[in-house]
């Protein structure tokens, strides 16, 4: 009998603070561009860099960003790293950046960005990544029903707790995905399971309309800013939906 197992309900929660920086000069319409800096920090721990020229309000077009820059990050005054330029295949449309490739950042630890281009002013960021908040406390309650063919259909009620820290303005970014295991039962004493996967649900709802999450665009996640509990200890109700279908498992020996 081909079965799934609901393991348990994943929540990833992102705190970020000035987690991109940007040196934007306003300008006449007829003025010379400048330059602009945007950083961030990806996924993959490294520090990305765009590089682009302000460009007058009258003109239609695209956005120039600069790939012969020379882009160094700083900490506590002492150069870590030149990072290099990478221009993804045009296909994508993506725009080229700098990114680092042995920079490791570390949490609460201020850098510095440098920006040389010649015939411009040189120009310096900063951007940092604060120290993470976990959830101190999850409740997940699913309500698992059979739809058309072999069709799950999860409602789900999740709470979740946090403590914010005391005297941070703080922003999380709550992301909700559920972890499944396709498994096989051939006998009582015989169990194949497969490889387990990620279920993004459908919706995810906010149980109190007035609590401070804000949907994203995604549906799937909340952006959240401490103003409302700003040092204490709070805990945020949602609920959602998603359905699946389970994929089929390899025959043993395969």
């Amino acid at each position: 009998m081909h079965q799934f197992n609901i393991n348990y309900f994943l929540l990833v929660l992102t705190t970020f603070f000035l987690a991109s920086c940007e040196d934007v000069v306003n300008l006449p319409v007829d003025s010379e561009p400048e330059l602009v800096v945007f950083s961030n920090f990806s996924d993959q721990n490294s520090l990305e860099v765009y590089v682009y020229k302000t460009r007058s309000i009258l003109s239609n077009e695209p956005t120039e960003y600069v790939t012969d820059a020379v882009v160094k990050v700083y900490a506590g005054g002492q150069l870590l790293e030149v990072l290099q330029v990478f221009e993804p295949d045009a296909s994508l449309h993506l725009s080229p950046y700098y990114k680092t490739s042995n920079l490791t950042p570390e949490f609460d630890k201020e850098y510095t960005i440098e920006v040389k281009v010649e015939g411009y002013q040189t120009i310096t960021a900063k951007n940092s990544i604060p120290t993470p908040v976990n959830l101190e406390d999850v409740f997940f309650e699913p309500q698992v029903t059979v739809g058309k063919g072999n069709e799950v259909v999860v409602n789900f009620y999740v709470s979740v707790s946090l403590s914010d820290p005391v005297g941070i303005e703080n922003y999380y970014h709550l992301r909700f995905y559920q972890e499944l295991t396709p498994y096989t039962v051939d006998s009582p004493s015989d169990t194949l399971f497969g490889t387990p996967y990620l279920e993004h649900p459908s919706n995810v709802d906010k149980v109190d309309e007035n609590a401070p999450p804000i949907k994203y665009n995604n549906d799937q996640s909340y952006l959240i800013k401490d103003i409302q509990f700003e040092g204490q200890y709070t805990t945020l109700d949602f609920t959602g939906l998603y359905s699946l279908t389970p994929p089929p498992l390899c025959p043993a020996g395969f």
